[in-house]
């Protein structure tokens, strides 16, 4: 009778025991799947900010281009057709120094692009400040052929490294 007893005893703790055991397992999923949650949301959130870093390089690229262009062609006409250049508006951060910036915090590999596309600037840079306050008036048609020919050839440059930076990216970006 003692055994039976024991028995009956026992069966009263199962539904206990078995209550225990399923709010244990139910606390250690929900925790579970709180962590896998968690690292889900840091990881998308990273892929998101760097995915957000390497558009605004690509736009910076662009940006630096196009101002580039526009500089060659106000440069130009100041060499044949004496037309005044215009100050561009001055920003908060230059684009050079902000792709300069981005890169070298967060996209190390594209150092190496980087410079070379800068390097291209540069060079642009030292020929358009030496036609913008030269004296053009006096000078031959074949002088300022020479120089506008030069201009248009740094450009090319510029815009050939920025090909190569938007690959690039697009290759960071696949990756």
């Amino acid at each position: 009778m003692s055994d039976a007893n024991n028995v009956s005893s026992l069966t009263q703790w199962v539904p206990v025991i078995g209550t225990l055991a399923g709010v244990f397992l139910g606390f250690i999923a929900s925790f579970l799947i709180a962590i896998y949650n968690k690292s889900t949301e840091r990881r998308d959130s990273k892929e998101e900010r760097e995915r957000k870093r390497l558009e605004r390089i690509y736009e910076l690229v662009i940006e630096i281009n196009t101002e580039r262009g526009t500089e060659m062609g106000n440069a130009i006409n100041w060499i044949h057709y004496s037309t005044p250049i215009k100050e561009n508006e001055s920003k908060d951060i230059s684009p050079i120094i902000e792709l300069e910036m981005i890169t070298k915090l967060y996209f190390p590999s594209l150092d190496s692009n980087r410079k070379e596309f800068i390097n291209k600037v540069q060079k642009f840079g030292t020929k358009y400040f030496e036609t913008r306050f030269a004296k053009w008036q006096n000078e031959t048609k074949e002088k300022k052929q020479e120089v506008s020919g030069v201009l248009v050839s740094l450009n090319k440059e510029i815009n050939d490294e920025s090909e190569k930076m938007k690959i690039a990216l697009v290759k960071l970006i696949k990756a």
